[in-house]
């Protein structure tokens, strides 16, 4: 007789600033039907409102919530927490299956390392995440389609109005325009060492840190930037109300 007791042990580990919280019921389902999900836990910053639907979350649903600071260089701080932590519930704890949810492939090493300690592990993300991280899982379990998302936004195409046609030749920008711009393309390029779409509330808050503001080009919102230069892709996340970006030029 298959109880409780004789389960696996399963512990959901998330990264909160990768993958977003509409996800969270199809990596409920998928952990319950592997064994007894005794902990779930999300990391990332959460301060000031940055990733709040996975607070919102939380409120209703049995989450562990761990707030984690960027370091000064800004550098792999929600992964490194998160990894820490994961080896320490499988090898501290007795957990036999670890459900790692993020398009990172830093955590790559993570995933082969519990895997030779003879834990089971199963990735969970988009369809766009690194080959090499998806087959380093026991299992990887696509749960956010963007590839979908890009190719329907792809087919919207709007008809040139007659200004757009007579459209005036861009200016060059001034000195202090294009050191603004550099900052943000440092930035974006930064976080897309890790994933090819940045989500963008994560993109503002480095971006705020580096003493920018939308006003600094002309703007009220990051998405309102980003949506009118042609140099950046911007589309909503599959199931989400955020908005990634990603670089074309």
């Amino acid at each position: 007789m298959n109880t409780v007791q004789n389960k696996k042990r399963v512990a959901i580990m998330i990264d909160g600033e990768n993958v977003p919280a509409s996800t969270m019921s199809k990596i409920e389902a998928i952990a319950t039907s592997l064994g007894d999900v005794q902990l779930r836990r999300v990391y990332g910053n959460f301060a000031n409102g940055a990733n709040g639907e996975w607070i919102d979350h939380s409120k209703d649903h049995p989450l562990d919530v761990r707030q984690v600071t960027p370091s000064k260089n800004k550098k792999n701080t929600t992964d490194i927490a998160l990894a820490v932590e994961t080896v320490e519930i499988v090898l501290r704890k007795g957990f036999d299956c670890v459900c790692i949810a993020s398009n990172d492939r830093d955590f790559q090493p993570l995933v082969e390392f519990l895997r030779r300690e003879g834990a089971e592990v199963h990735g969970f993300g988009g369809d766009a995440a690194d080959l090499k991280l998806r087959n380093s899982c026991s299992k990887y379990h696509i749960v956010l389609n963007t590839r979908k998302a890009a190719a329907t936004s792809s087919e919207k195409v709007e008809k040139p109005t007659a200004a757009a046609t007579k459209a005036k030749p861009p200016q060059e920008p001034s000195k202090s325009e294009a050191a603004n711009w550099a900052k943000v393309r440092e930035a974006l390029n930064e976080l897309a060492n890790q994933r090819e779409w940045v989500a963008l509330p994560e993109l503002a808050t480095v971006l705020s840190k580096a003493k920018l503001q939308p006003a600094s080009f002309g703007s009220r919102s990051w998405l309102q930037v980003f949506k009118k230069d042609g140099r950046f892709a911007v589309e909503k996340i599959a199931g989400s109300t955020q908005s990634q970006v990603r670089l074309v030029a």
